[in-house]
């Protein structure tokens, strides 16, 4: 797809999908959060050790939960800041890759660690 610099139909679009997208991660991490989400194989930190132990399972994902939200949040003011002020195109999707694969490393690596630590 490609927006012309006089395209803002295009370029609102774009930036409406990616804000949706942020709210949308953040407001899944809303459940983890608050410890709504029981142990299950399908959403959450899952490992041997969060599966074998609910008290393990709700600290673990209420800790990837709230940086998950805090990730999206932040990744999203900056996409937006970025698009708007110079490429809509290329500037928010770069900035979209990389927010989302630092906000899964985070968690993993967050999580991964507070079981090791905590548990």
């Amino acid at each position: 797809m490609d927006i012309a610099p006089d395209d803002s139909l295009g370029a609102g679009v774009l930036l409406l999908t990616i804000a949706g997208s942020y709210l949308l991660v953040a407001g899944l991490s809303v459940p983890l959060l608050l410890k709504k989400i029981p142990p299950n194989r399908f959403y959450g930190f899952r490992s041997k050790r969060t599966q074998g132990d609910e008290r393990v399972w709700y600290r673990v994902n209420q800790l990837g939960g709230a940086f998950l939200a805090l990730i999206s949040l932040g990744t999203l003011v900056s996409a937006l800041a970025v698009a708007l002020a110079a490429w809509p195109e290329v500037g928010a999707a770069a900035v979209t890759l990389t927010g989302l694969v630092t906000a899964s490393a985070l968690v993993m690596v967050v999580g991964g660690v507070w079981i090791l630590v905590r548990a």
